[in-house]
């Protein structure tokens, strides 16, 4: 028996091999072997002891022979007209071609599709890798992959894209991720949007069918398009004015001479192509701005409904990466929404696992309301999100984003109590809203804010990893270059610029009074890490940034990004990356006061630091 299935196979391996290299050879000559492999690839007349074998082989040979023949044009099926024509020999050949082809194209889509589509079942059962439909059906996803992204510009194109979203629904992750990819590579590819347009409309239809209840990994295949702008009004085309101007031009020919005649011509021509380009470019923005609204519209409807909390990050991520393709008419509409999204509730460490818990009303007005948790990445996606809007056009809009920055201050002394493995996915997200919400508007924000901000991250930086520490660094030098009146923090002579004391407490940065003390303590706490980089930061800001002496810091490092210490190729800089230093210092200084949390944790930093007073 094993003899015999062992012969078989062999046998119709080299079947396969020979039908596929005279296809590849001489297509037209051999198109009729496109049957015998979709014979083979759907399991008809074969033995049952190579069956599940040979179609998965067929079917992998087949989609290779498609992508390696299908003509770089769209066929389109002859009219009547055109069938009872007489035609050229060459001419009815290469139709009966392109037919053929089109014909077994499409029979070998719906054979995949009917694959993949067993793996959306009705109820929520586990699949068996090792069972054979499985195989065929998690086969039949990658092969329609393949074929979308060998083979976009061609007929049926977007039946597969229809049917490769519906597979984002399956509870079988492999599938779900191999489509995901499918997509994505499509959105990546495509400059001219058409099918990009198509893939975000079909993603915007399934995300309200399903009540947003999809795969984030949909969501995120949004990312790969590569529209940069979309078009902002309705511009009419100039071509049918020119034609018309083209065609009275001709009607006057006689009343004019043949050098104006020539010269006004040629104007209306060049006119004229200008125009045509102009109009395929516009055609093209079309796409892409159509696109973008469905992108927008998914993005809103799973705010709106948020089934799960997984959906937030990319949907974050996108906004943020889009939100300069927004039309200015939306955006008080989605600050509102980030507003209402952070405000529900608190966003505190309330347990062991070091996860941020708040409760926001999804489906408003219903008595039994689903409720979700926000975590602190996603809290700090909000306020990212909210200051790339305000960054760009936004910046036109009389909106205070004040309850942003406090709850950006209230997050910071969450991030010590994080999993240690979010941490630096956290920070880097930090700095870069941090940058937004201190350097880009350091015209709007107050002094006292930005002090408060710096006294409180320096307090975070000593129970987080060597890395991240250098990043808050890196920031808080950078927040001195933009915020020069900030020196006052490191000059002991200096009289204090308010009256009171500081409030480590306040969960206002404006209410805490920071530049009516010094961080002078925690740069010289710093002095005593290991990590020699950080002394460097540390004796630098404590100089007041000083460009030669023994304080300077190297060039390469004042020129980086605070989030560039993130990139593999700095990690090397840093010695002990993953090191907290003062976390056993801290921890036993904080057990003789009180449990270590965020809502103390700053107040129990400036008492460990006041002995280097």
């Amino acid at each position: 028996m094993i003899a015999k299935r062992k012969q078989l196979l062999e046998t119709t391996k080299q079947e396969i091999s020979n039908m596929s290299l005279k296809l590849l050879s001489n297509p037209q000559e051999h198109i009729y072997r496109l049957r015998d492999l979709f014979k083979l690839a759907a399991g008809h007349d074969l033995h049952h002891l190579i069956r599940d074998n040979i179609m998965r082989l067929a079917a992998v040979s087949l989609s290779q022979v498609f992508i390696d023949i299908i003509p770089g044009y769209h066929i389109r099926p002859p009219t009547e007209e055109e069938k009872k024509q007489k035609m050229k020999k060459d001419t009815k050949k290469l139709m009966e071609f392109e037919q053929t082809l089109l014909r077994y194209y499409l029979k070998f889509l719906q054979l995949l599709e009917k694959f993949a589509l067993k793996l959306i079942p009705r109820d929520r059962k586990v699949f068996d890798d090792k069972c054979a439909d499985v195989k065929m059906s998690a086969l039949s996803v990658k092969c329609l992959g393949r074929l979308l992204n060998g083979a976009s510009h061609f007929n049926y194109a977007t039946n597969i894209v229809e049917c490769l979203v519906r597979i984002c629904v399956s509870n079988y992750t492999s599938a779900v991720e191999d489509s995901c990819a499918a997509l994505a590579q499509m959105f990546k590819e495509d400059y001219i949007f058409k099918m990009s347009l198509h893939g975000a409309k079909t993603i915007a239809n399934l995300v309200n069918q399903k009540a947003s209840a999809v795969s984030p990994l949909l969501i995120r295949t949004l990312f790969s398009l590569n529209i940069k702008e979309v078009q902002k009004t309705d511009e009419k085309s100039k071509i049918p004015d020119l034609k018309k101007k083209k065609f009275q031009l001709a009607k006057e020919r006689k009343s004019k001479s043949a050098s104006k005649y020539k010269k006004q011509l040629q104007k209306l021509e060049n006119d004229l192509k200008e125009a045509e380009a102009s109009e395929s470019m516009s055609t093209k923005l079309k796409y892409a701005t159509d696109t973008m609204n469905h992108v927008f519209m998914t993005y809103f409807r799973v705010l709106k409904r948020m089934p799960t909390a997984a959906l937030l990050d990319p949907v974050l991520e996108g906004l943020s990466k889009f939100a300069h393709l927004l039309n200015i008419e939306f955006f008080t509409d989605i600050i509102s929404c980030l507003e209402d999204l952070i405000d529900q509730k608190h966003l505190r460490v309330t347990d062991a696992i070091h996860c941020v818990h708040t409760v926001f009303v999804i489906l408003s007005g219903e008595e039994d309301q689903e409720r979700q948790h926000l975590r602190v990445t996603d809290a700090i996606h909000c306020v990212h999100t909210v200051f790339v809007i305000l960054s760009g056009e936004g910046q036109a809009l009389n909106i205070d984003p004040f309850r942003f920055y406090k709850t950006m201050y209230r997050l910071l002394t969450d991030l010590p109590f994080q999993k240690k493995e979010d941490q630096e996915r956290q920070v880097e997200l930090v700095v870069r809203t941090l940058d937004r919400m201190i350097n880009a508007r350091r015209k709007q924000i107050s002094l006292l804010r930005v002090a408060a901000f710096v006294k409180r991250i320096l307090a975070v930086g000593f129970m987080m990893n060597t890395r991240c520490h250098i990043a808050f660094l890196a920031a808080i030098r950078n927040y001195f270059v933009a915020h020069p009146r900030l020196s006052s923090l490191v000059d002991d002579e200096q009289e204090v610029i308010t009256n009171g004391i500081f409030r480590p407490d306040m969960e206002d940065p404006d209410c805490s009074n920071a530049l009516s003390t010094t961080i002078i303590p925690e740069l010289q706490k710093l002095q005593k890490h290991k990590e020699k980089l950080v002394q460097q930061f540390a004796l630098n800001i404590l100089k007041n940034l000083p460009n030669s002496g023994p304080a300077q810091l190297n060039g390469q490092y004042t020129s980086m990004k605070p989030w560039n210490w993130f990139d593999e190729e700095r990690k090397t800089l840093i010695v002990n990356p993953d090191i907290v230093y003062f976390e056993k210092e801290i921890n036993a200084f904080a057990g003789k006061k009180k449990e270590l949390n965020s809502d103390v944790y700053q107040g129990i930093i400036q008492k460990w630091i006041s002995p280097v007073l």
